[in-house]
């Protein structure tokens, strides 16, 4: 599924898609259907998502197939947040675009990396290396 149908459908916590996404359920189902990658499940909002990126390497028992990487190509990890706590994360699709979840405005966006930096402050970019 293109990331263009996937722009105006409703947040909802804990909802995995395809009608509705949270943001790990966004980012889980992005790389099932692109990708056939299964990403963990994870609790979202208040969840410590931070764990779960960092333990994404424990899917193929080599912590090398997830790494962190400058934003680059589509389809990376981008995890988001204040202090260094990442809380959100959403998915690379090119250039400075970043498609996500977003509870302030209740749908699937997509923002640039400029503007959820203003928002977010820290952003890490996550690449899958399997």
């Amino acid at each position: 599924m293109s990331h263009t149908n996937l722009i105006g459908r409703p947040w909802v916590a804990n909802a995995q898609g395809p009608d509705s996404f949270d943001c790990w359920g966004l980012v889980r189902y992005w790389f099932r259907t692109q990708h056939n990658i299964v990403l963990p499940a994870t609790p979202v909002d208040g969840g410590d998502i931070r764990a779960v990126i960092e333990g994404l390497g424990a899917l193929e028992r080599d912590a090398h197939v997830w790494a962190e990487v400058p934003l680059g190509e589509a389809g990376q990890v981008v995890a988001m947040g204040k202090n260094s706590r990442v809380s959100h994360v959403g998915v690379h699709i090119g250039g400075s675009f970043v498609l996500h979840s977003s509870r302030e405005s209740g749908m699937v966006v997509v923002q640039t990396v400029s503007q959820l930096q203003r928002r977010w402050g820290t952003l890490k970019i996550y690449q899958y290396k399997g």
